[in-house]
């Protein structure tokens, strides 16, 4: 009890609370998401197989870092030179060249650092932004989740535009729009 005491105090605060706290989560969410997925692509090349398997505390669930490998070997034809390419590549650069799960990683981080209750939707829209951020050039989501995106400063990595439903931030997103309409 005394360690989600300590952990309570520094983040009872929220936005004000320590930011050495919310890299530290960050970091291990994503170095939690890099050790699924190299441990995927070892196990494949070393028995030259992969299995798809379901998620180990939701069977319904699939595992992501199985289903992941296992597409890239049967729809992209993943070669057993190139995944060890992809092993050298997460050990060195985690997953700074996979913006999609980057992004997803820290807005979960995000969501545990700031103590959100975490909702059925929140799954999805977590991978809608991160599966939109790195191209789009706007992005519209509800106020928490713009919220995360901007103190992250995705935005700005990315160059989108994010805009929440927010009464405070219609206006300006119908500007926005005008102007790309003309």
């Amino acid at each position: 009890m005394q360690g989600v005491n300590e952990l309570n105090a520094f983040t009872r605060n929220g936005r004000k609370a320590d930011t050495n706290l919310l890299r530290l989560f960050i970091k291990r969410r994503t170095g939690e998401r890099v050790k699924e997925l190299l441990a995927e692509v070892l196990d494949m090349l070393k028995t030259g197989r992969v299995i798809v398997r379901a998620e180990e505390d939701n069977d319904k669930v699939l595992n992501w870092a199985s289903k992941v490998v296992y597409e890239l070997i049967v729809t992209y034809r993943l070669t057993l030179d190139e995944g060890r390419k992809l092993c050298q590549l997460l050990r060195v650069e985690g997953l700074n060249f996979v913006p999609t799960l980057k992004i997803k990683s820290e807005l979960e981080a995000m969501q545990f650092f700031r103590r959100e209750k975490i909702e059925p939707g929140d799954q999805y829209d977590i991978t809608r932004a991160a599966s939109a951020l790195p191209y789009a050039d706007i992005f519209i989501t509800d106020g928490g989740k713009a919220s995360a995106i901007r103190e992250l400063k995705l935005d700005a990595a990315y160059q989108t535009e994010v805009f929440s439903m927010k009464k405070s931030e219609l206006n300006s997103l119908v500007n926005r729009l005008e102007q790309i309409v003309g």
